[in-house]
């Protein structure tokens, strides 16, 4: 019987030996027995995968679901080049291994689409980009321009040191809007001192608008925003086809190519997780160049 993910089901001609073939997201292995006359099998849409492998996922218990720790089109990458390993060896593991089942490796193919459904479906509930590092950049500037000033009124002895010390004080993005805002108060509250440095009301007006802007838009470190209730819904939702996909992969592929390759296994079968690290060359120092001393380069008498 010829088969591959998509053709597991279809029947074949009474007279065909039997023969296996893995398809997964178009790694296949060669199957030039396949009847060519064979008729095209609708393959499901993205959407369909997604359905059925989640009305699965959905069976498994609370405790069994786990949580998704890596890239998932670098684990379904991955998968198909585990497949690929191990079909060489399927009429060996179909004969000696009852617990791997190839129907079950087949199903990687739609259990990785709908992963990777799910997990584009959590893109939606990303913050929009914020435009706090251009306001942040504004109110620094604005900050600099009004210190400035105000550290000249401080020479001049019309401004108390300690309340511009004040001011300066901190860092930050959130520390610089309500310098800003402090900055605008002051000259504000000061007009004949505005006048005496150059200040003008647009320059007040600026530091005042550019600050409460600024808080607005940043956000606390430590603030963390609740998560809404279909974000969530989505998150256990990729967890679950992940824990199918990874079980999945677990339990015949690796499996499989344990018994194939014993104590090498992991040197020949991808992890789901594995990425390709580029290392950087290593830079030698040059040992340090010594020169010798006049004493020591004269000959001895």
């Amino acid at each position: 019987m010829s088969w591959s993910l998509h053709r597991l089901a279809r029947p074949e001609p009474p007279t065909q030996p039997p023969r296996r073939r893995v398809d997964i997201g178009g790694m296949t292995t060669p199957d030039t027995e396949s009847p060519s006359a064979a008729p095209p099998i609708a393959v499901p849409g993205v959407l369909a995968m997604y359905q059925a492998q989640l009305a699965l996922a959905n069976k498994l218990a609370a405790g069994a679901v786990r949580r998704m720790t890596v890239d998932c089109a670098l684990a379904f990458y991955n998968a198909r080049r585990g497949v690929a390993v191990i079909t060489p060896y399927c009429a060996q593991i179909e004969r000696e291994l009852a617990y791997v089942s190839f129907a079950e490796i087949a199903t990687l193919h739609d259990k990785g689409h709908a992963l990777l459904y799910a997990n584009d479906e959590l893109a939606r509930f990303r913050p929009e980009p914020s435009d706090a590092p251009s306001l942040f950049k504004d109110a620094h500037k604005v900050r600099s321009a009004l210190m400035a000033k105000a550290t000249v009124a401080v020479r001049e002895g019309r401004l108390p040191a300690a309340v511009v010390d004040a001011i300066r004080r901190g860092r930050g993005p959130i520390d610089a809007a309500k310098d800003c805002i402090a900055l605008a108060t002051l000259f504000a509250e000061n007009v004949e001192l505005a006048a005496r440095v150059n200040v003008s009301r647009d320059d007040i007006r600026a530091a005042n608008d550019v600050g409460a802007r600024l808080l607005d838009a940043v956000k606390p470190q430590r603030a963390r925003a609740p998560r809404d209730h279909d974000e969530l819904v989505t998150i256990d939702a990729r967890d679950r086809l992940w824990t199918l996909f990874e079980q999945t992969w677990e339990r015949h592929v690796w499996r499989a190519a344990a018994w194939v390759f014993g104590r090498d296994v992991d040197q020949r079968l991808p992890k789901l997780g594995a990425g390709r690290h580029v290392r950087k060359p290593a830079t030698t120092t040059p040992p340090p160049t010594t020169t010798p001393s006049p004493t020591a380069a004269a000959p001895a008498k």
